[in-house]
């Protein structure tokens, strides 16, 4: 919690701040909702007037040139060496034209995919814009935490304890082309996932951050429901298939994944068969020649112990 919470800090870039978990405790404890905090006044402005003119009045940034070497390649640099990409000039994020902070365009191009091919055409454009459906906060949560991290000892991408955030977060990393920052936060959904802990709103809110039916989140979503059902244990069978109906490409992902396992399944059991048989004719050969060898006349003075003894009474 500690890393999410230190990602959203109010400072001169304009990342947002975020209640840590005993902050939200003690403000429980109290009776008191969390009281809103305001933008920045800077940030107000700078966000309006990015808004509010065209691309070309906004003062271009220097070009650079800076390799993208995503999560692989940043997790391995030292302190120091992560401390350089904050250097070089700055550009601004927005998300549904309105700024969510600035950043080191260095740092950026370094590690996400997306911002690099972009920034890479584009080299003295000011701005970058994100999809319309990433989330502000989730956005300002991924890129704080790689300014961050590029002034601590490494540590991995945070998450809150609120499903719908920590969705928002993961499928902003996913958006971004980071290279694997959103698979910590991944894990986490993906251990609540399995023990059942999410009921059908958090199941819905996830499905909503999941790019396709390849993601991987939609994959683990998709496993789990089919084992549930496989299992007889949805719960309420009628909220379960609502719940399907509501979302098909889900269902048609479930279908698939039982077929599988349906194929897999005769497959084992055709295996298992052929082995069964196979073990009946070795043993049916081997009694056939301790037969064979009885019919040796040096054979045929043994006792009925010794025969008992080789299966042949």
């Amino acid at each position: 919690m500690s890393s999410i919470s230190s990602a959203h800090t109010i400072d001169e870039e304009g990342f947002t701040p975020v209640l840590s978990r005993s902050q939200r405790q003690k403000l429980a404890k109290q009776n008191k909702p969390p009281a809103p905090v305001a933008e920045p006044i800077a940030r107000q402005k700078s966000a309006q007037w990015i808004a509010s003119k065209p691309v070309a009045s906004v003062a271009n940034v220097a070009p650079i040139h800076q390799g993208c070497i995503l999560m692989d390649g940043f997790r391995k640099l030292s302190r120091e060496e992560r401390g350089k990409l904050l250097h070089g000039p700055k550009i601004a994020i927005l998300v549904k034209g309105t700024k969510v902070c600035n950043i080191s365009k260095r740092l950026l191009m370094a590690v996400s995919a997306l911002a690099h091919r972009d920034l890479t055409v584009h080299q003295t454009e000011p701005i970058l814009s994100l999809p319309d459906h990433l989330d502000k906060d989730a956005v300002a949560s991924v890129l704080g935490y790689f300014k961050n991290v590029c002034s601590v000892n490494y540590y991995n991408l945070g998450h809150p304890d609120d499903i719908e955030v920590t969705g928002g977060i993961y499928q902003a990393a996913r958006t971004l082309e980071t290279g694997g920052a959103e698979l910590s936060v991944l894990g986490y959904l993906k251990y609540k996932i399995f023990a059942n802990k999410l009921g059908y709103i958090d199941m819905h809110a996830l499905l909503n951050c999941c790019d396709g039916v390849h993601d991987p989140l939609f994959e683990v979503i998709a496993k789990n429901m089919a084992q549930l059902r496989y299992t007889e244990a949805v719960g309420k069978p009628g909220k379960f298939e609502s719940f399907l109906r509501a979302h098909p490409q889900l269902s048609a992902a479930m279908d698939d994944i039982d077929a599988e396992h349906d194929a897999k399944r005769k497959q084992t059991e055709a295996a298992k068969t052929a082995r069964l048989k196979d073990e009946q004719r070795n043993n049916k050969a081997s009694t056939q020649q301790v037969a064979n060898n009885m019919s040796h006349p040096g054979l045929r003075s043994m006792t009925q112990e010794q025969a008992r003894s080789v299966g042949l009474q």
